[in-house]
């Protein structure tokens, strides 16, 4: 009899009474020049009472993430609009480390993931080792949702980790090391099951105008979209869409399906905004639920029983909000959802 309760690893008695033990993806985090413990305990019967314990105690070394052979590299060769760039092997070598390399434009760079088979190929188990990945025009996309994977930043890189059933590391982005969260913009996920190698949507990158339009990207990637001055009706149709404000003073629009589960999300100028807004995600103690500043540095006002989301310049000072937006259903919002840029 085995005990593994406390075990990290898998183990298993074998059909000539062996013991097997896997680690089963969970030291995937560990370096070249690492190390890691786990144990498991056994227990043998004679069959005429006599039983004795022992405790098996195992040294796991890390291994350089790119000792693996090196299956086969991918870069994009557009010079416009965005580049797919995936890992698929339909080779059954067995897995492989594949290079994907960004090129000067947008790049959207397909991972598969292992045990849960993206498109339903038994063959997207490969993993992605991405260079020249461009945070502001390339988006990573993922089969599943944000829950399935978990992020490591070791060594100036990003790793990217199934989080169930081999628990191994599918993608590695080299070089990037800036704080970055599985919901962010350069995340996008998908849950087809076609058994084809089907080309991810595309994202759309919504021009704004100064007319009072109706603007839908009519796809599930992630888009971001920009009305514009002018009152317009916007629809991001799924996927972890970004809804632009350059000033107060853009319009009032109608985003017809904030979904913040979704990963949407509003890009604010901090430049023409003002107010003292900084550079990063909006601070918790500028976003207020309701219709009325409360503080000084108030600077986001979201009525929760009509949609209605507002800008407030001085907070309780004398000047009025500014209705930027009404979002259709009255979806949960909170500062998370809000990116300030320059």
């Amino acid at each position: 009899m085995v005990d593994g309760t406390n075990t990290k690893g898998q183990v298993s008695i074998n059909n000539n009474g062996t013991i097997s033990y896997d680690p089963n993806g969970q030291f995937d985090n560990l370096e070249a020049d690492e190390t890691a413990t786990d144990s498991f305990s056994y227990t043998i019967n004679d069959g005429q009472g006599g039983t004795d314990t022992a405790t098996v105690n195992l040294t796991i070394n890390g291994v350089s993430a790119t000792t693996q052979p090196n299956d086969s590299s991918d870069s994009g060769d557009n010079t416009i609009g965005y580049n797919i760039i995936d890992d698929y092997d339909n080779s059954n070598t067995g897995k492989q480390i594949n290079s994907l390399e960004g090129t000067n434009n947008g790049d959207v760079f397909v991972l598969g993931n292992g045990s849960t088979a993206f498109y339903n190929q038994s063959n997207w188990d490969d993993r992605a080792e991405i260079s020249g990945f461009n945070a502001l025009e390339d988006q990573i996309q993922l089969h599943g949702s944000p829950s399935d994977y978990q992020l490591i930043q070791r060594n100036g890189d990003t790793r990217i980790f199934l989080t169930e059933g081999t628990k191994e590391m599918i993608g590695i982005i080299s070089g990037y090391s800036e704080p970055v969260s599985l919901t962010d913009d350069i995340f996008s996920y998908v849950s087809g099951t076609d058994s084809g190698t089907d080309t991810p949507e595309e994202p759309v990158n919504q021009a704004p105008t100064a007319t009072n339009d109706t603007d839908s990207t009519d796809n599930a990637a992630n888009n971001r979209i920009e009305g514009g001055n002018g009152n317009d009706e916007l629809t991001g149709k799924g996927g972890g869409d970004t809804f632009v404000y350059q000033q107060p003073a853009d319009g009032t629009d109608m985003i017809t399906d904030f979904d913040a589960s979704e990963g949407d999300r509003f890009e604010i100028s901090a430049s023409g905004f003002g107010g003292g807004l900084t550079v990063g995600t909006l601070a918790s103690e500028q976003f207020v639920l309701g219709t009325v500043a409360m503080e000084s540095d108030d600077r986001f006002l979201y009525d929760t029983a009509s949609g209605n989301l507002f800008f407030d310049v001085d907070g309780i000072g004398s000047q009025t909000s500014t209705l930027l937006a009404t979002l259709d259903g009255n979806p949960t919002l909170s500062a998370n959802e809000f990116s300030i840029v320059a």
